[in-house]
């Protein structure tokens, strides 16, 4: 498994049987409830803590309006590793900020 969380919204049925689309951002609120379905933990890798191998996102990723690369992130990795943008697309860089998060990297 790829570890980076999905941009988008991940499709799944709730305990109702609802389909539902959520974002990881959604899954953080309440990780340990949230992240018991399957998708969202397939679609939420570094927010659930899923064993997947890390990928750090090679190309430059677009913040606001401003290009980032992983290189950016590590030159202020304790303010910046602290956002959910790039701890998704830089987790080798950010994981070390974060032990608790169970990352195979």
């Amino acid at each position: 498994m790829k570890c980076q969380d999905t941009v988008g919204k991940i499709k799944f049925v709730n305990k109702s049987g609802k389909v539902l689309q959520k974002p990881c951002t959604w899954a953080a609120v309440k990780a340990n409830q949230r992240c018991r379905f399957p998708e969202i933990t397939a679609g939420c890798p570094v927010t659930c803590g899923a064993d997947c191998q890390c990928i750090q996102t090679l190309d430059t990723f677009k913040v606001n309006v401003v290009q980032r690369t992983c290189n950016n992130v590590e030159q202020n990795r304790s303010v910046r590793c602290k956002k959910r943008i790039f701890y998704a697309n830089c987790p080798k860089t950010c994981t070390p900020m974060f032990q608790t998060k169970t990352i195979n990297c």
